[in-house]
């Protein structure tokens, strides 16, 4: 009697633990955008899923299909800019990849890359979010086809919203509350007969609220930052060239100046002798006379005695 009783709580226990886990960790969204970008940059189909959370703290999980490569799992603020945001991954059920991370901000983002499925010019895309993971207020879907492109074909029906100045059209689908018991599935095909990727290398990508592959926050102050480099920049640039020219002023300025006479000692001068009567000193005259030897007065100009001229 008590393995019989025991047979239905096993059979209970094993029911419960084989129910999938997405049942019972679905993630209530505000908001669900997925952006099907085919050829974006790059020959493969890239995979974004954005969503809001409705409280903080939630734990959200993305299937990852098969052969898909994660490009990058981060969160954003509401002024759209992305920062990395910590992940984990496990093996899936169906041999892919199930992504799981708790958003450090109210809006998440997931993207990976997918193998495009080609038959020569045509294009063709199933994408299915599986059931059980996510149940939303408000829902879209976004596609975005490569220029020059031809008979595209969307499953449900997506509106062309925009058309690129290169030719890519911008295929949007929007619906209403998602409940998570329903898988959400998306086709398009299309032929691409040149080849041409949406967002050639010289180009920018297309205008979204949050730009893909983006890893920094964008701050409102960054632009103000470079506003005061510029003028940083300008306010040096000035006090060098007023150095270079009050530098070359001075300059100038040395070179016509004349150069200042070098200080020369006045020559001796010979102290004068008090001069004579007939104009030569006392000194420069003879004392007495050459010829008869008699003394001369200081007046005298011939000897009073033999009358020779005084030298």
């Amino acid at each position: 009697m008590r393995k019989r009783t025991l047979l239905p709580l096993i059979a209970l226990l094993v029911l419960l633990l084989g129910l999938p886990a997405s049942a019972q960790d679905t993630t209530s969204l505000e908001r669900l955008d997925i952006k099907l970008w085919p050829e974006f940059d790059d020959p493969r189909l890239l995979v974004i899923i954005d969503g809001q959370v409705t409280e903080p703290g939630q734990t959200v999980r993305i299937p990852v299909p098969v052969g898909a490569t994660i490009n990058a799992v981060a969160s954003a603020g509401d002024d759209g800019g992305l920062m990395d945001n910590e992940w984990q991954s496990v093996a899936g059920a169906d041999g892919g990849t199930l992504v799981t991370l708790v958003p450090s901000a109210p809006m998440f983002r997931v993207e990976y890359y997918v193998p495009l499925t080609t038959d020569g010019n045509e294009r063709l895309i199933n994408f299915v979010l599986p059931a059980g993971f996510f149940e939303a207020e408000a829902a879209s879907i976004e596609m975005l086809v490569p220029p020059d492109s031809e008979n595209v074909d969307s499953r449900p029906a997506a509106d062309i919203s925009d058309v690129g100045e290169n030719g890519t059209q911008l295929m949007l689908r929007t619906f209403g509350p998602v409940a998570g018991t329903e898988p959400i599935v998306q086709s398009l095909t299309y032929e691409n007969p040149t080849g041409a990727l949406a967002m050639p290398e010289d180009a920018g990508p297309p205008a979204t609220a949050i730009q893909p592959g983006a890893q920094a926050v964008a701050t409102a102050d960054s632009g103000s930052d470079i506003d005061y480099l510029l003028i940083g920049l300008v306010v040096l640039a000035i006090l060098l060239v007023s150095a270079g020219a009050f530098g070359l002023w001075r300059t100038r300025k040395t070179e016509t100046e004349p150069a200042p006479a070098a200080r020369q000692r006045p020559p001796k001068q010979k102290k004068k002798q008090q001069t004579e009567a007939g104009g030569q000193t006392q000194s420069a005259k003879d004392r007495f006379c050459r010829k008869c030897g008699i003394e001369f007065k200081p007046e005298d100009r011939f000897c009073r005695n033999c009358g020779a001229k005084r030298v």
